[in-house]
């Protein structure tokens, strides 16, 4: 017992002296339980989540004010651009019908459609091309709604990508 006593050991430094708190002392394997039944509930809620109306959970969360970030999804296509010789991926701002037609085919006697549509683009470019190529090569952008703009009973939604965090303003009619 030769050890010398330092005098940091018996006078406390102020820090410890507001850190007064009580320490306890608990099992690994009760930390690994506690750590497993913690990752189990974040499961089941998530899931519970995934699964729940909209309507029910929106109207959930008004009663009980709980802030909810809003996740909207948005369009974009890649399309080859005949300047750079490339292709690029653009954000689709909105779109509209520019031919509707349904005729019988006289050789074959099928019913025919013809859908043409105007896709707006995110850099003020436009491209006509048939309705069902649209749908086929859309791509969907995952965004965060940050605010919503009301002008003449059209609503917009104001958007951060989530991928590029660039801001947008979008139609409520074009996302989802």
């Amino acid at each position: 017992m030769n050890e010398k006593i330092k005098k940091e050991d018996i006078i406390p430094t102020p820090g410890e002296l507001k850190k007064s708190e009580p320490k306890t002392t608990i099992s690994e394997s009760l930390v690994k339980e506690l750590i497993k039944k913690l990752d189990e509930q974040g499961k089941q809620i998530n899931m519970l989540e995934a699964i729940a109306d909209r309507k029910a959970l929106a109207a959930y969360n008004a009663r009980h004010k709980k802030v909810i970030e809003l996740t909207v999804s948005i369009r974009a296509m890649d399309i080859f651009d005949e300047k750079l010789k490339e292709t690029k991926q653009k954000v689709i701002l909105a779109w509209r019908n520019v031919k509707n037609e349904v005729y019988q085919d006289p050789t074959t006697q099928r019913w025919r459609e013809d859908q043409q549509i105007e896709v707006f683009f995110e850099d003020g470019t436009k491209k006509t091309m048939p309705l069902l190529s649209f749908y086929r090569n859309y791509k969907v952008i995952s965004c965060k709604k940050v605010g919503q703009i009301e002008d003449k009973g059209q609503i917009s939604l104001k958007l951060v990508r989530s991928d590029t965090g660039k801001e947008l303003i979008i139609g409520s009619v074009f996302v989802n």
